[in-house]
């Protein structure tokens, strides 16, 4: 635990530091969002717990936003949960700072390019359109299960060129068991779900480091063979062990990509006159196949949905950091040393930004309001130190294959009542409405 220093005038954050050793921890793991929502309507922006063993000042909003990202303030290396680091295999971009992060952060956008997600468009497009036609063939579908083993699958097959079935079998078990590992008491006894965890972290890098060695002998156009190939101008190159971390934080970034497909089914089946709208846009700027990322771009009022539904639906309670002096923060001082955590869904849902921010209104994001200008970090947050492309790129490419249809007649989809990424079941006449039955023939 990082003991607090010794400050004579300093004021600071309100809030509670739980349990002996513990903290706060069990009540956070038991619903991060519900945690973090209810201490910001008590404290305010800015309040103090107890996580994972260390004191932790916990940050919301815009002029926590500002502070967040200003890397004389705040730092990552060392700022993770231990336990949550282990999950992460060690040490990958999310972990790094300076110049080490900068040169990390170039090598990995070479798999991000125009060139490069050109050339992935057309076997992610038949990817998303076969888990599409699978979905409406079924009479019900579980929407977590299924949109989690797409996501994984066009990570997989665009960065790696995975796309053997055994491969994918054994990525999804272990990635469902990390999913466990993530949520649970991070005890590493026998038998719990966070001793699975570290062992489908080790069998991961392993076959990550399987993968890495492969595309050394054997480059291809894949995501990895652009990033193994790839020197920037301060000679920095990935080792094949630091590979294989980038690739499972790869595949751990673009698979919660879920929760917004998951959103975005949601959104529609309730939304006919969206559906109709969307569909007559893709219709018009695309209405035949291949998709080009030319089109992609210009179907702005899909890019607006799309932002909407990740305003309303954060596929991650917050993001750590840690302090590296004493910052001044609402009226408060986050002393040198505390674990920051900052609070993505609070700012998602500012009133001071979004007008109605309860409301899903993806023209808040279009001429003339332009609400996500309010703000230089208003979310969702355009100069995050990462963000992932391949994220955006399954968004965008998912949803342009959706020429929607009418609203479904009956919905069994069940929403949660405390955390915010959605949850539940889509029945056929769901997938047939928000898919369109022609598409998936």
């Amino acid at each position: 635990m990082v003991p607090c220093p010794a400050m004579t005038s300093a004021r600071l954050p309100p809030g509670s530091t739980g349990l002996p050793l513990l903290g706060e921890t069990l009540t956070f793991l038991r619903n991060p969002y519900g945690f973090i929502s209810e201490r910001t309507a008590k404290h305010g922006p800015v309040f103090r717990t107890s996580l994972f063993g260390a004191r932790t000042a916990v940050i919301v909003g815009g002029e926590a936003a500002i502070h967040f990202i200003d890397p004389a303030l705040v730092e990552r290396a060392g700022s993770q949960p231990a336990p949550v680091f282990r999950l992460f295999a060690g040490p990958s971009v999310p972990h790094l700072d300076g110049p080490p992060f900068l040169d990390r952060k170039q090598i990995l956008l070479r798999a991000f390019t125009r060139e490069a997600l050109a050339g992935y468009l057309p076997a992610t497009q038949a990817l998303v359109e076969r888990a599409l036609a699978r979905f409406a063939s079924q009479p019900e579908v579980r929407l977590v299960r299924e949109l989690k083993r797409l996501a994984l699958e066009a990570v997989a097959q665009d960065i790696m060129g995975i796309v053997d079935a055994r491969s994918l079998e054994r990525l999804h078990g272990w990635y469902q068991a990390l999913d466990l590992a993530f949520t649970g008491l991070p005890v590493a006894l026998p038998g719990t779900n966070y001793a699975k965890g570290l062992q489908a972290v080790a069998s991961i890098t392993a076959f990550f480091g399987e993968v890495v060695r492969a595309h050394r002998e054997k480059p291809t156009s894949d995501g990895l063979s652009r990033i193994l190939a790839f020197r920037t101008p301060s000679g920095a190159t990935l080792t094949d062990d630091q590979a294989a971390r980038e690739l499972h934080h790869l595949i751990i970034a673009g698979r919660v990509v879920y929760a917004h497909l998951v959103g975005m089914v949601l959104q529609l089946s309730q939304r006919p006159e969206l559906q109709a709208a969307l569909r007559d846009e893709i219709r018009t700027v695309a209405p035949g196949r291949p998709l080009t990322v030319e089109q992609l771009l210009a179907m702005r009022h899909l890019s607006r949905v799309l932002m909407e539904v990740k305003r309303v639906a954060p596929v991650v309670p917050g993001m750590f950091g840690k302090a590296k002096t004493d910052i001044a923060l609402g009226g408060y001082t986050i002393p040198r040393g505390w674990r920051l955590m900052f609070g993505l869904r609070q700012g998602h849902l500012d009133g001071s930004i979004f007008a109605r921010p309860e409301t899903f209104d993806p023209d808040r994001f279009g001429d003339p309001r332009r609400e996500d200008q309010k703000h230089p970090h208003a979310p969702p947050l355009r100069r995050h130190r990462l963000r992932h492309p391949t994220r955006q790129a399954l968004h965008d490419l998912a949803l342009a294959r959706l020429p929607l249809r009418a609203a479904p007649s009956e919905s069994r989809i069940r929403l949660g009542t405390t955390d915010p990424r959605p949850q539940g079941r889509a029945t056929r006449q769901d997938f047939e409405a928000a898919v369109g039955p022609k598409a998936c023939k």
